[in-house]
């Protein structure tokens, strides 16, 4: 690698840690706007007495501020990663402690963007940062709120569809594919869950989080994310209830959204070594349905 080359992946990491930071703020302040949103709705809907006006929310106003002592925070306080380490995880003022979560979501999108800008040309890096800063921001929300929202989903569709127009991952008739399976094949299969067992077996939120991922990765990659991420939640699953035993049962809940998405982040970087490692096995053991994903 040239210097030139190391200097980018190094800004790339910086602005992925800038990323990190505007996404640990969506992560908090986000819940709160659609909370306020809904209940705006339901008190319509039920034509219900409004509440007194609250003060304006949203991703800039307030100010950034302590959650816990409410005290406005500097602009040094507010630098992703470095005020983390340098204030030792707790808040200037009122001493209380910061949640890892800050810290682990600027690594993890800056290690993101290194990935990105290794992979894949300028331009290109660019959308693919959208795309990944999208499913970070969502698999924090499934673990933390087993909620994958709408304004993030449905958006991410459209933005698939329209990136594959000019082919950084697929054509755009892949794309439509990849998003019709994506919602519609899960869809199918947690109806007639409901049929039979009479209760939800995958939310509606995870029908537009694959749209959205086969929108992006294409209808062959989207069939590759599907069947590896539901073996890797059944695995993980299987392996949570063996130890937990009579804590834990079988059939509890749990988010399907993260598993799909590991496997996707998966796919984004090292997707075309997969696909020639099924194509490889398809020979080895003689099994011609890996051999499609060649073509």
């Amino acid at each position: 690698m040239t210097g030139y080359f190391i200097s980018q992946l190094i800004a790339a990491g910086i602005i992925g840690l800038l990323i990190g930071g505007f996404l640990n703020i969506a992560i908090y302040r986000l819940p709160i706007m659609l909370q306020n949103s809904w209940r705006a709705q339901c008190q319509d809907y039920l034509d219900l007495p409004k509440e007194t006006p609250q003060a304006k929310f949203n991703l800039t106003t307030p100010s950034f501020h302590c959650p816990q002592c409410k005290h406005s925070l500097l602009t040094w306080q507010m630098l992703p990663l470095i005020s983390y380490i340098w204030l030792r995880g707790k808040c200037f003022y009122c001493n209380h402690r910061i949640s890892w979560r800050y810290p682990i979501v600027e690594i993890f999108s800056a290690v993101l963007a290194v990935l990105t800008f290794y992979y894949f040309p300028a331009v290109e890096a660019w959308m693919v940062m959208l795309f990944n800063s999208c499913l970070l921001l969502l698999i924090i929300f499934d673990i933390e709120y087993r909620l994958l929202v709408d304004v993030i989903t449905i958006p991410l569709i459209w933005l698939g569809l329209f990136v594959n127009t000019l082919g950084v991952f697929t054509d755009s008739k892949s794309a439509i594919l990849g998003a019709m399976m994506g919602y519609g094949l899960p869809w199918l299969v947690g109806s007639v869950y409901r049929y039979v067992r009479k209760i939800e077996g995958i939310g509606y939120g995870d029908f537009k989080l694959l749209a959205a991922i086969g929108a992006w990765l294409g209808v062959k990659w989207l069939v590759i994310v599907l069947l590896s991420s539901t073996l890797l939640s059944f695995i993980i699953v299987f392996a949570i209830t063996t130890i937990k035993r009579k804590e834990a049962k079988w059939f509890e809940s749990f988010s399907f959204g993260p598993y799909a998405i590991v496997v996707s982040w998966i796919m984004v970087f090292w997707g075309s070594s997969v696909v020639h490692y099924l194509v490889f096995l398809g020979g080895r053991f003689n099994i011609p349905i890996l051999g499609a994903f060649a073509s």
